[in-house]
């Protein structure tokens, strides 16, 4: 990386370049950061073989500088770890960045501890989310909470996605409310408010019939998404919706299990699994109903991208998402970990057409330029112009 003189210079990290929401929205900071006023490194581990998939492609051809660290995985492994965190403490070191921005939990801890040690002026995490619940058990969550209050304390801002995750995060102490901004993920509004999908031709694909309904999710195939509790559903809204199949797009660990679910429930008909996708824009415009059961979700990114193309949605009310999906308004929202009430959800949406078309319009409405890849990385800029001003004195 060279070191141009007059340049604020930005390190970013993050443990994997999987598909992802956390993945895509640090591709497009690093992507459309000012060029003129910042350089810009990523640094980040394997995710080649991912089952989630990788999105080294994507950096490669948007030119995004890139530094890997072979021991920057996802578990927790102690000598891969320290390997790790030595390595990011040595490129720190040598380049001497302006700003260290680290993302999701693994990067964050081990990223912010390499940055303090580093001496780096200026510190900012976005945890996309968070780990307190929903993905481990009451121990190693706590341990998480208590490790986060330890570098959140010489952490200069936290991102959250919504004010929600803000809350969530002074209840568990991380730290106190000046500590955090809250910025909505984006997404590229143009892929997905202009879409010009032959919707009969991807339903031909797809080996629908003229008056199925199609549910689909699309995640990453893992347990905190609770695809199960999708599928345990699925009997129950077939008794009741003879025509529904239900869409799973994505790949993940989770995968063998959930094709075995089908087989116990006898549903494997009318389930698709299409792995990995390019079109979501186009599966999304044969979608009828959107549903999305996570355990826990920062924001809930796609929801805003089927919102965007007028689908009617319904989400499991974790996290932030009830900033996005309004119980009643432009959605349902349903306890976590309920298959009943995931049922009832998509039989009252799936036998109401207008209601779903209703919902539909509503989420499209709130789509607006606000939630933008745009403006996102705007407002993650103009954060670092105030830190920028606040600890280094530079205009």
């Amino acid at each position: 990386m060279s070191q141009t003189k007059d340049k604020i210079r930005v390190l970013h990290i993050i443990t994997r370049l999987v598909v992802g929401g956390a993945q895509e929205n640090t591709l497009w900071t690093v992507r459309l950061l000012d060029k003129d006023r910042y350089e810009t490194l990523l640094a980040t581990g394997p995710s080649d073989d991912e089952p989630e998939g990788s999105l080294d492609a994507e950096a490669v051809a948007a030119r995004i500088p890139i530094f890997k660290i072979k021991e920057l995985v996802r578990n927790p492994n102690p000598v891969k770890d320290i390997i790790a965190t030595w390595k990011l403490f040595r490129l720190m070191k040598e380049t001497k960045f302006d700003i260290i921005h680290t993302h999701c939990s693994k990067a964050g801890i081990l990223g912010r501890i390499a940055a303090k040690l580093s001496g780096a002026p200026i510190i900012v995490h976005t945890p996309h989310g968070h780990v307190f619940y929903g993905y481990f058990s009451t121990m190693i969550s706590w341990a998480f909470v208590v490790t986060e209050r330890i570098v959140g304390a010489f952490t200069d801002k936290i991102i959250t996605l919504t004010e929600r995750g803000k809350e969530e995060h002074i209840h568990y102490r991380i730290g106190g409310p000046e500590k955090f901004v809250a910025i909505p993920s984006g997404i590229d509004l143009r892929d997905y408010q202009v879409c010009a999908a032959d919707t009969a031709q991807k339903r031909r694909e797809l080996r629908l019939s003229g008056d199925d309904l199609l549910v689909g999710t699309i995640a990453r195939l893992s347990d905190i998404k609770g695809h199960r509790y999708l599928l345990e559903a699925v009997p129950a809204i077939r008794a009741k919706v003879p025509k529904a199949k239900f869409l799973l797009v994505g790949d993940g660990p989770l995968k063998n299990e959930l094709v075995r679910m089908c087989y116990d429930l006898d549903i494997i008909d009318s389930v698709l699994f299409l792995g990995i996708r390019k079109d979501i824009p186009a599966l999304v415009s044969v979608m009828d109903l959107f549903v999305l059961p996570s355990l826990n979700e920062g924001m809930g990114k796609v929801f805003l991208q089927v919102q965007a193309m007028g689908k009617a949605v319904i989400a499991a009310d974790v996290g932030g998402v009830r900033e996005i999906v309004r119980d009643g308004e432009n959605g349902l929202l349903v306890p976590p970990k309920d298959a009943g009430a995931i049922a009832a959800a998509c039989i009252e949406l799936l036998t109401d057409g207008e209601k779903r078309r209703e919902m539909g319009e509503k989420g499209k409405a709130q789509v607006d330029g606000r939630f933008s890849v745009e403006t996102m990385v705007e407002k993650i800029e103009t954060l670092y112009e105030e830190l920028i001003t606040a600890k280094l004195g530079r205009q």
